[in-house]
């Protein structure tokens, strides 16, 4: 199933940044943003050139 595998990927990179800023991080599931680290709540998405954006609604 795909969100079971999203959700799955998301685990890892929420441990995989964690364990970059060695920090314990607070993750709003429901808006996808660590809220207690903004360096690691960076590293959630990337950042795009302009012609190779993600789609805002996405």
């Amino acid at each position: 199933d795909v969100d079971a595998g999203r959700f799955s990927a998301t685990i890892v990179h929420l441990s995989n940044i964690a364990a970059r800023t060695g920090a314990v991080l607070q993750f709003d599931a429901e808006r996808e943003v660590i809220t207690n680290h903004e360096a690691a709540n960076s590293l959630v998405r990337r950042q795009y050139r302009e012609h190779w954006a993600v789609p805002a609604g996405v």
